[in-house]
């Protein structure tokens, strides 16, 4: 999973620990109201290989 920020390579790991073997929806954000906070996403790519 590699996260860039401006063009940057801020970190990249080929093991990451998602808790399940077969994703079935991606949540960006909090998962209930009270989390109060901004998110400012751009150019999100999933892929499953």
């Amino acid at each position: 999973m590699p996260v860039w920020f401006d063009g940057k390579l801020l970190y990249s790991s080929q093991r990451v620990g998602a808790g399940c073997t077969t994703p079935t929806f991606v949540q960006l954000g909090a998962e209930h109201p009270r989390q109060v906070g901004d998110s400012y996403i751009d150019d999100v790519v999933i892929n499953a290989t």
